[in-house]
């Protein structure tokens, strides 16, 4: 599958009225999550799209990235850059589901040099750029 057809896809399942209610609740996606899982079944696991799915920044790509990613082929500096570029609640949840908490993830997280806050996506996922996790 190509990331035309997922956009194709998630648009079939996605509803902009649900995605405006989530936002006031912290999430960015407007996908029916069952038809969500149920797409991400269909695709199985392919780390390239998943890759281009995350970077197109929408909240729905990304959810879907999280469930076909191939967590032992992440790189560090992936791995850096995912979990800084999160944005939403639900999926920091499906990435510390299936990425972080994932036995293939590499151990160590690649200091970027940024210092995470409080409220930052790092902090949040428990991640630090000065401890191994």
């Amino acid at each position: 599958m190509t990331l035309s057809d997922c956009w194709k896809e998630l648009a079939a399942i996605s509803d902009e009225r649900m995605r405006q209610v989530n936002l006031k609740h912290g999430n960015g996606h407007g996908a029916n999550l069952s038809k969500l899982r149920a797409l991400a079944k269909k695709i199985k696991s392919n780390h390239e799209l998943a890759l281009e799915l995350w970077a197109t920044g929408d909240a729905d790509a990304r959810l879907l990235s999280m469930l076909i990613i191939k967590a032992r082929l992440l790189g560090l500096a992936d791995l850096d850059r995912v979990v800084h570029e999160v944005g939403f609640v639900k999926t920091l949840e499906w990435f510390q589901q299936h990425v972080l908490e994932n036995p293939s993830t590499p151990r160590r997280c690649a200091s970027s040099g940024r210092v995470p806050s409080r409220t930052s996506w790092p902090a949040r996922a428990g991640v630090s750029p000065h401890i191994a996790w």
